[in-house]
């Protein structure tokens, strides 16, 4: 009818302006519904955001059973990525961070037939500034990145049942090492690296026996790193 507003779909009419009342905060879920400070408009629905309070939810599929995940800028394109381990699936999954909160499809890269990763630490172990994938499967499996992808896997001996690993510099040579947690065995097992991407064969240290993980590490006055 001539002289009547008619919106796009998706979109309703506001005193006089179209607008999207799914995100819209003045008019959320319907028009004059005005959404609070600290207050953003979801799917129609004012909610929380800022000041200690998150968006709402956002999921991602990957495959059933994810045991490990670990944060870091994989590729170096200054945002932040995803690496995902399976209790189920020798394998390792990237998801590439888009820069705004979201993340791209899965990548998956094998690591081995040694067993699965219940463990991933991200370090750059052969100094040529790229973040590569320590997992912890049956060893010490490293995938060195190549700066598009992830490597073939490379398995070094870590204790009788890997269960979590963690990399720092525990000697001070410029050189990234790693820490393995034995479950089994009651044992953590330090790898110091070689600078290369390889690694030394493992030092076992006693500690209760079941021991899975470590605690956030700590430096001391002389710079040694501790838990």
């Amino acid at each position: 009818m001539a002289g009547v507003c008619v919106c796009p779909a998706g979109q309703t009419l506001c005193s006089g302006t179209c607008t999207n009342t799914a995100n819209d905060p003045s008019n959320c879920g319907g028009c004059g519904t005005t959404c609070g400070g600290l207050m953003v408009c979801a799917t129609g629905t004012c909610t929380p955001c800022g000041g200690g309070f998150f968006k709402p939810q956002v999921t991602y599929a990957t495959g059933a059973g994810v045991d490990a995940l670990a944060l870091g800028d994989v590729y170096g394109r200054g945002k932040l990525d995803v690496v995902v381990g399976y209790g189920n699936a020798d394998v390792v999954q990237t998801l590439l961070g888009a820069g705004d909160g979201t993340f791209g499809s899965l990548t998956s890269y094998p690591t081995g037939s040694g067993g699965y990763p219940s463990g991933i630490a991200l370090g750059d172990f052969n100094n040529d500034g790229k973040l590569d994938v320590a997992a912890a499967t049956a060893y010490a499996a490293i995938l060195m990145n190549t700066g598009a992808a992830l490597g073939s896997s490379t398995d070094f001996a870590a204790g009788a049942n890997p269960s979590l690993i963690f990399t720092a510099d525990f000697n001070r040579d410029g050189k990234l090492d790693l820490a393995v947690t034995d479950v089994n065995n009651g044992q953590v097992d330090i790898l110091l690296g070689n600078g290369d991407g390889t690694f030394q064969a493992p030092v076992a240290y006693a500690c209760d026996a079941g021991a899975w993980g470590l605690p956030p590490q700590t430096s001391t006055p002389t710079g040694s790193r501790t838990w």
